[in-house]
């Protein structure tokens, strides 16, 4: 975290030794330590609410993604049922008893075409 090798530490250490004394040594290198564990406790705080933030705007835009999806399967049902009722009506148009019935292959002969059965057309 802050890039001190050991030579450099006891050096600090022989310095706040003759600056405080060594009655005060151990009472100043405790309250040094709970500053120094305060301070992580805060700095790992603040990551945990970074990434929590970060997952929301994640799951946020997620959410966006599916609405957007769910939109488009919308209008694709609505799209297909439409088509489905149309042709349910036209089904029922057909099956109806006043309908037209479908025309049977002699009415469709045309007068100059052959007889359905096979056999010879009639002279004129």
């Amino acid at each position: 975290m802050f890039d001190i090798n050991f030579p450099e530490l006891a050096v600090v250490g022989i310095i706040a030794l003759l600056v405080i004394g060594p009655k005060r040594l151990p009472e100043m290198a405790r309250t040094a330590g709970k500053w120094l564990g305060k301070a992580r406790r805060m700095v790992e705080r603040f990551r945990a609410d970074m990434d929590r933030e970060f997952k929301t705007d994640e799951l946020r835009n997620l959410l966006t993604q599916q609405q957007e999806e769910m939109q488009e399967l919308r209008k694709i049902v609505q799209e297909t049922r439409g088509t489905l009722d149309d042709a349910g009506q036209q089904l029922e148009s057909l099956a109806s008893p006043g309908a037209a019935q479908p025309a049977t292959p002699a009415q469709i002969a045309q007068p100059g075409d052959s007889p359905p059965h096979g056999g010879a057309a009639p002279h004129p």
